[in-house]
Formats: structure tokens, C-alpha cells, sequence
């Protein structure tokens, strides 16, 4: 193990040097990754935030709640062709959602 550190000691000692000789690039890199992994941190929190909000918001609607929206048709033609379709909503849809 001590050999193996030993036989790469030149290569480190040559990496620290030339670290100290650009200091200007070295600073430039390490805000760099440092501005890099903060704003993948800032993602994933932001994430998670919205995730948790809508979570949230789907609590507040209910297990037990429907939402009903009419679609209103465009034009006659339309209202027939899905009146042929579908009734709508009947009452006894509605006391098999109660």
C-alpha cells in the first residue's frame, strides 16, 4: 500500500503545484462545481416541495368526492352523436356515487 502512495507521490506533488500556480482557475472550477451541485440540490428540493403541495391538494378534495364537469357540445350534430352515446349523468348514476 505504502509503495503504491509512493509510486504516485510525483504525480500528486505535480497536481497540488500546479492547483497553487493557477489559482484564478482553480477558484473558477471549484465555484463551479460547487454553483453545479447547488442548483441540482435546489431542484430536487423544489421537487419535493411541489410534489408534497399537489399531495396536499388532492387531500383537501377528498377521497369520496367526483368532480362532475358538462362538456358543452359545439354544434346539433355533436349533441346527437353523443346523446346516441351516453344519457349523461342519470339519476341512477347519482345514487350509485352515494
Amino acid at each position: 500500500m505504502v509503495a503504491l502512495l509512493e509510486a504516485y507521490l510525483p504525480e500528486i506533488y505535480m497536481g497540488l503545484s500546479s492547483l497553487l500556480v493557477h489559482k484564478l482557475r482553480t477558484l473558477l472550477t471549484m465555484l463551479g462545481m460547487i454553483f453545479g451541485v447547488g442548483a441540482v440540490v435546489a431542484m430536487l428540493a423544489i421537487t419535493a416541495g411541489v410534489e408534497k403541495e399537489m399531495l396536499s391538494y388532492i387531500d383537501l378534495l377528498g377521497v369520496n368526492n367526483i368532480i362532475i364537469e358538462a362538456k358543452e357540445a359545439t354544434d346539433r350534430t355533436e349533441l346527437q352523436a353523443r346523446r346516441a352515446i351516453s344519457p349523461g349523468m342519470t339519476f341512477r348514476d347519482y345514487r350509485a356515487i352515494l
